[in-house]
């Protein structure tokens, strides 16, 4: 490995772990929004997230453009092996546009109520289809020697995959809940306050469940990662954050609360990735067939030239989100028509 190759790591992670904590609210907001029923907290919600959802996309992009530049086989495995799961989420996303979209936009009573199945389905399936995606990429492939799959199709099916799945799709529920009862308030924010609490303790269940699953399947494999410490750093960091989370709802502090669940995301994310590390996609097969960093990074020249390129654009996404948050801080109002 070579320090560009781990620098790369770091950045990849890095921009997928903004993705799950910025799109993650919107994801959130969509699901909740499939339980609502008052058309003007329906209206709000949309509200909330109608400046951002499109700009946070952006961070996956940046994310998995990472991958596909510093690390193409490791592009190559996810999208070809997990092609059923990845498309499901590629379609899911498209639902959840084109509902968040189109329905402040329509009068049609038939047009609202194909859009007010699109959002929440079309979040749902994303939220689900991440925890899904990462599953699979922690407790590995049916890879061989040449990184194909030499097993069903179906493998992704995995017990471990589809509980990190019911994580992946409560938390970032719970964080969109967080988020909407910030940016709203009186008696929807009040509602969705209390509904926080008791995803916060699904949560702690299914994370729970997923840790000792975890920790009895692949405790062997991942007692060799070479980044022990920062899996433990992100590990108290992201328990502080949801503790944060149980406390700031307890005193009424819901700004503070969705704060403390960003911080909860990233952190899980970033723990997730120094537990993987120096490995991108395990072998279920061969442990030497594993897709590591060392062994799948473009040459350091190449690092080199799209490192200056992301100094450059990273920072240009990040003004734009920081611009576009503060243009549209505040409580949310519904569109009138």
């Amino acid at each position: 490995m070579t320090f560009l190759s781990i620098l790369w790591f770091g950045l990849a992670a890095f921009l997928l772990a903004l993705y799950a904590a910025a799109d993650g609210f919107d994801l959130g907001a969509g699901v909740i929004y499939g339980f609502t029923k008052d058309k003007e907290s329906k209206a709000r919600i949309l509200a909330s997230i109608g400046p951002f959802w499109s700009g946070n996309e952006v961070w996956v992009l940046a994310g998995l453009g990472s991958l596909l530049a510093a690390f193409p086989p490791v592009f190559s495995a996810l999208l070809s092996n997990l092609y059923v799961p990845v498309m499901l989420v590629i379609v899911a996303i498209l639902f959840r546009a084109v509902g968040v979209d189109l329905r402040p936009k329509t009068e049609s009573a038939f047009l609202q109520r194909i859009f007010d199945f699109m959002i929440p389905f079309g979040s749902a399936v994303t939220a689900w289809g991440i925890g899904l995606v990462a599953g699979n990429v922690l407790v590995g492939m049916p890879l061989d020697q040449a990184g194909n799959l030499s097993g069903s199709w179906l493998f992704f099916l995995h017990p471990f995959a589809l509980v990190t799945s019911l994580v992946s799709l409560v938390a970032l529920t719970l964080h969109g809940t967080l988020y909407v009862a910030m940016k709203t308030d009186g008696s929807q924010s009040e509602a969705l306050a209390e509904a926080g609490k008791r995803l916060l303790l699904i949560l702690a269940g299914l994370a729970l469940a997923a840790a000792v699953y975890g920790a009895l399947i692949l405790g062997p494999r991942f007692a060799a990662s070479k980044a022990l410490l920062g899996f433990g750093i992100f590990s108290v960091l992201a328990l502080a954050g949801y503790v944060g989370v149980f406390m700031d709802l307890k005193a009424k502090r819901i700004a503070a609360s969705f704060w403390a669940s960003f911080i909860g995301v990233v952190s899980t994310a970033g723990g997730l990735a120094c537990l993987l590390f120096p490995v991108l996609i395990p072998s279920r097969v061969n442990p030497a067939w594993d897709l590591t960093v060392a062994a799948t990074a473009s040459p350091d020249k190449s690092l080199f030239v799209m490192l200056i390129i992301a100094l450059v654009g990273v920072p240009l996404i990040a003004v734009y989100s920081f611009v576009a948050y503060r243009s549209f801080r505040g409580k949310a109002k519904a569109a009138a028509h």
